[in-house]
């Protein structure tokens, strides 16, 4: 039996109190899966754990952290018989999706290069390949196809006129106010027989109400090609591509998946040695993102062992904060509007500058219409500001409108009446 490394066993011992067993088994794997910790180290830590299986297995798929880049063996004592058979299906499932998608994306990107316009492929199964060296191991959902947000109205076109859905309809009255209320265009493909394939035409990796100082055109900037299939994909250049993944990861998600500090832990492996960090670091203050990528970057190194920038740094505190909803079943929720993912916003923030950004865009966010308001009310994008400071002083000036309209105007919790006959 081999002997376990002490970088190993006193600190899961020294956090037992902290995190159950199978938040450890879960930084084991990500180790294993990152190269920085033995095989058969990993075997005889996991087995000593006691982990429940069940449970395991649930976290395993709420951080999409799958089986099938594991050794063989890794997880055999640890899973009962039950619960390999459901990750070695889950597993084969995620790789054949990822096949459809790849499959998918081939006419897609004969589609869009005939627009004659820059566009990238940010995420999915092709950073898969550039992480693991073959499509299926990093499970994906969608095609993530980057674009210039001038270039919007040219792909929405063109994706319509091929056929494909768009899954949420986009504000035509307002199209500027439209391409700054969200980020990103759903597309679902042509039906063929087979399940739909999502496609996302994103013209920011951010919302503007984090108010990050990112240009969404300057990402297309530069760039390269991958050579795979026959055919060469267009992708963003290094740099580039760890700012998408910071921003993605760290800013719309604040790091609540072991999945995402993964992805930036193989960023460094196979593409760090080709960043500048000193002069990253300084973009990354210019754009208000140093503090997310600064936890990103602690927890890279907390949970995988990763080596990372000496330029990053981030108090023990907050990563042992950030470290509790990862390794315990308390994940931190997907709403952007609930309090737990604020406080995880303020948290990230980092400084009264920062905060002082975050308060504005809520509050900016909180006077901004929806898309049904949006197109429910006929008014000028500018004006909504002031209607939605104006309405929680409705009650005050309601009886004088309703005398202004003869009576016209329906009562609190009355309907709209019909202009015709009942039932027309």
């Amino acid at each position: 039996m081999s002997k376990v490394s002490d970088d190993i066993l006193p600190r899961l011992s020294a956090d037992a109190c902290a995190y159950p067993p199978e938040g450890h088994a879960l930084r084991l794997l990500l180790r294993v899966l990152a190269g920085t910790l033995p095989v058969s180290e990993a075997v005889v830590a996991l087995r000593g754990l006691g982990v429940s299986p069940s449970r395991l297995l649930r976290m395993m798929a709420a951080h999409g952290i799958g089986g099938r880049a594991l050794p063989g063996g890794l997880l055999e004592g640890v899973l009962d018989g039950p619960s390999l058979a459901l990750l070695r299906a889950s597993d084969r499932m995620a790789a054949a999706w990822n096949l459809r998608l790849f499959e998918a994306q081939r006419p897609l990107d004969v589609l869009l290069s005939g627009a004659g316009r820059p566009y990238r492929y940010a995420k999915g199964v092709l950073l898969g390949w550039r992480f693991h060296g073959d499509l299926t191991t990093r499970a994906s959902c969608d095609i993530d196809v980057m674009v210039r947000p001038a270039d919007v109205a040219c792909f929405r076109g063109l994706l319509r006129t091929a056929g494909y859905e768009e899954v949420h309809p986009f504000p035509e009255g307002h199209p500027r106010y439209g391409l700054w209320l969200n980020r990103e265009a759903v597309f679902r493909s042509p039906p063929d027989g087979g399940v739909p394939v999502h496609v996302e035409l994103q013209w920011s990796p951010v919302l503007p109400f984090y108010r990050m100082r990112v240009d969404p055109a300057g990402l297309l900037e530069g760039g390269r090609q991958l050579r795979l299939g026959g055919v060469d994909w267009p992708v963003p250049d290094d740099e580039v591509q760890l700012t998408v993944l910071l921003l993605h990861h760290g800013v719309t998600d604040g790091w609540r998946s072991l999945r995402h500090v993964l992805d930036l832990a193989l960023f460094l492996r196979r593409m760090g040695a080709g960043i500048d960090w000193t002069g990253y670091r300084r973009r990354l203050d210019a754009m208000g993102l140093y503090h997310h990528a600064a936890a990103g970057f602690g927890l890279c190194r907390s949970l995988t062992g990763v080596e990372v920038p000496a330029c990053f740094g981030v108090s023990p505190a907050l990563l042992r904060r950030l470290e509790a909803t990862l390794l315990t079943e308390r994940q931190l929720t997907r709403d952007q509007r609930s309090w737990p993912f604020l406080r995880r916003q303020w948290l990230l923030a980092g400084g009264l500058r920062g905060r002082a950004r975050l308060i504005l865009g809520q509050l900016q966010k909180g006077v901004s219409p929806g898309q049904a308001e949006l197109e429910g009310f006929p008014l000028p994008a500018g004006l909504f500001p002031a209607y939605y400071l104006l309405k929680p002083l409705r009650p005050l000036w309601r009886p004088f409108l309703t005398r202004v309209s003869g009576g016209l105007l329906p009562e609190k919790g009355e309907g709209v009446a019909r202009s015709g006959p009942a039932g027309a």
